[in-house]
């Protein structure tokens, strides 16, 4: 949430023809074009490793001033180049842009708050599109085994004319991700294209790549709680957690880190459709993979995340109310009027104490 902030407050910068305070920003957190990011941990956790850390160091910076040079361009001002008033080289004029760290620190905490209340809305999206990909799944098992069935039998009296899909084609249709035969029916996709959420101009600039990416992360975490899980049940388990662990540790490069292109969670659990099931041999432990129940066991695991997820973001703005006070203090200081900072409130404490917190490493890295 807080880097979707960043990245939402630099667009909001840039709209405005002020990409220089963007550029500050990017220096401060040590991060290179993050308009153009579109993937999770874009902020390193060992510089900033909670939720917070970017404004409460955001606001112990000393007020800086960004120096733009701009070339001018027309240096002979209409005059011809003999002209002994004519200015032989290019001016350079130089703008100074203040830079009020405290200031910047509130104006994002804002953002951050507007994103969380619309995370509170599209994680009941992302619910109701987990839910959507298992009937889908079948369905197309079903029209596929259908399909097939005519051909064999109808088509040498000409009586079938439906053409034979292969398993997981869609004909005609748009693919959302990177796979051209998927197993499933993208229901995020029609999310983004058709709900009064994504269409709605009061929404936060980057509210549909959000989305894109909150079922990327929720896919994650899922993975990382099943694996956590697989590896408590001991031997029962033990072949499917060396499974998946190989299999997951395989695709991150490709489906979770880094800059990524849209769609990547649906198509993991497309791969994951798509292999077979087989007989595994590990440490002498002999097992049977079914890959369609892991992918069950993270459309079930990923509703729970989703849940929890939501309830944290309702937080969000409790849990704002400490740093805006802090900000306040800062600037009334700066301004000759210093002000007694009182504790944070109690029954706030207590509130965000109860929620389950939910950490996810940057990388991926199952541990």
């Amino acid at each position: 949430m807080t880097q979707r902030t960043i990245q939402t407050f630099m667009l909001l910068l840039k709209q405005i023809r002020d990409p220089h305070t963007g550029t500050w920003i990017e220096h401060f957190l040590d991060a290179k074009n993050l308009l153009s990011y579109h993937g999770t941990g874009a902020i390193c956790i060992d510089s900033f490793p909670t939720w917070d850390s970017v404004f409460k160091q955001m606001m112990e910076k000393d007020p800086d001033v960004v120096v733009v040079e701009i070339r001018a361009t027309s240096a002979g001002r209409g005059l011809s180049k003999n002209n002994p008033y004519r200015e032989k080289e290019d001016r350079v004029v130089e703008i100074e842009i203040d830079i009020d760290p405290p200031s910047l620190a509130g104006r994002m905490l804002s953002v951050r708050e507007k994103i969380s209340k619309e995370f509170v809305s599209d994680l009941d999206l992302l619910m109701a599109a987990n839910r959507e990909i298992l009937p889908s799944y079948n369905q197309r098992c079903l029209d596929a085994r259908n399909d097939e069935e005519c051909t064999e039998e109808d088509a040498a009296e000409d009586r079938c004319t439906i053409e034979p899909l292969e398993f997981g084609e869609m004909s005609s249709e748009f693919n959302f991700g990177q796979r051209t035969v998927q197993m499933f029916e993208r229901a995020s996709i029609y999310m983004l294209n058709n709900h009064p959420n994504f269409n709605n101009p009061e929404s936060t600039l980057l509210r549909s790549t959000s989305f894109d990416l909150l079922f990327l992360l929720s896919t994650q975490e899922s993975i990382h709680r099943l694996l956590k899980s697989y590896k408590m049940a001991g031997e029962e388990k033990e072949v499917s957690f060396s499974w998946l662990l190989e299999f997951y540790t395989n695709s991150l490069e490709e489906y979770f880190d880094g800059n990524q292109s849209f769609g990547r969670a649906d198509d993991f659990l497309d791969i994951l459709l798509q292999t077979p099931p087989s007989l595994k041999t590990i440490d002498g432990n002999m097992g049977f993979i079914d890959p369609l129940h892991i992918v069950e066991d993270i459309i079930r695991v990923r509703e729970e995340v989703a849940s929890e997820w939501k309830d944290l973001a309702s937080l969000a703005p409790l849990e704002h109310e400490s740093l805006r006070q802090e900000i306040f203090v800062k600037q009334m200081s700066k301004w000759g009027q210093p002000v007694e900072e009182s504790q944070p409130k109690a029954e706030v404490e207590e509130t965000l104490g109860e929620v389950f917190s939910v950490e996810v490493p940057a990388e991926g890295e199952f541990e």
